[in-house]
């Protein structure tokens, strides 16, 4: 019982800092574009930290470290934000500026076509049937059948 309490003792002294060092860094860049954007968000509205945790029924000590990207927000405390900020979830996600939007017809186009090119492809890959004049050739030349290559063993 006594070293469970003391791991959990650990696990409550990490600090954020190290919490931010072992998150994935894709997580960490989405958390931080999160951040920013309610930090611009709240400004636009003239929000101190403490007025729109309030608003939200968080605390500010908890937006603040949203605004850092120190803590992971969830789904409810997000709405919360929205909420209070008078804006939609996705609003609080800015859109990444490396995304380019594709056009749902030009995606369902590619597929139709990488699938055609795989059925192409997929013929290119397979040998073509033998005829009986070329296994009477290959007899002739004395050339052995071909044995099934593995670990199979004779009965």
């Amino acid at each position: 019982m006594a070293s469970i309490i003391r791991n959990v003792a650990k696990r409550t002294n990490v600090s954020s800092a190290e919490r931010q060092q072992t998150r994935d860094p894709r997580v960490q860049q989405m958390l931080r574009r999160l951040g920013a954007r309610v930090k611009l968000l709240r400004r636009e509205r003239d929000l101190t930290q403490e007025e729109l945790a309030e608003r939200a029924g968080l605390t500010s000590k908890f937006v603040g470290e949203v605004e850092r990207a120190e803590s992971n927000p969830s789904a409810a405390s997000l709405a919360r934000m929205a909420g209070a900020l008078s804006v939609s979830m996705g609003d609080l996600f800015e859109a990444d500026p490396d995304i380019i939007p594709v056009p749902a017809a030009t995606i369902v186009d590619l597929h139709e076509k990488f699938h055609a090119l795989g059925l192409v492809l997929g013929g290119l890959a397979r040998p073509e049937p033998s005829t009986a004049t070329d296994s009477e050739a290959d007899a002739g030349n004395g050339a052995r059948a071909a044995r099934p290559r593995g670990n199979h063993r004779k009965p």
